[in-house]
């Protein structure tokens, strides 16, 4: 067994000082060492519960994103360019009309390729044209 001067030697004085001040406090208010166990273990339970909930979240949040992202490969349009045919990126461009866009664009097709660089800009919102290839596909499958 540890003698009280080696068992103390492991702490900084800071930290010994601050154990004795919660000891005290505990003391002083009725309460025991073994109680503050109790009630840090709950609070990491709960902390944990919250972690547990959290990555659940999350989860769900990544599913629920490569849904969409499956969705959109189904509707999404083809780069035309010779022997890509890749997925095009729809972007929103949130910059007004002026010297950083001088031509108005509000939206861009991009290669999601990474060899392949091709882009096409347009001036109806990204939303605009999310609609219509959710449209074609509704005529399409209908």
């Amino acid at each position: 067994m540890k003698t009280l001067k080696q068992v103390i030697a492991a702490y900084s004085e800071k930290t010994l000082n601050e154990s004795i001040n919660v000891y005290n406090s505990l003391a002083l208010s009725g309460y025991t060492m073994q109680d503050l166990e109790v009630r840090n273990k709950a609070i990491l339970n709960q902390q944990r519960n919250f972690q547990i909930e959290d990555e659940k979240v999350m989860k769900e949040q990544q599913r629920q994103a490569k849904k969409k992202q499956a969705a959109y490969n189904r509707i999404a349009p083809r780069c035309p360019e010779i022997d890509c045919n890749e997925v095009l990126i729809l972007y929103t461009i949130r910059k007004p009309k002026g010297p950083a866009n001088i031509y108005g664009y509000k939206s861009l097709y991009s290669c999601s390729s990474d060899t392949c660089f091709y882009e096409r800009y347009g001036h109806q919102t990204s939303d605009e044209l999310y609609s219509e290839l959710l449209e074609k596909e509704k005529d399409n499958g209908s």
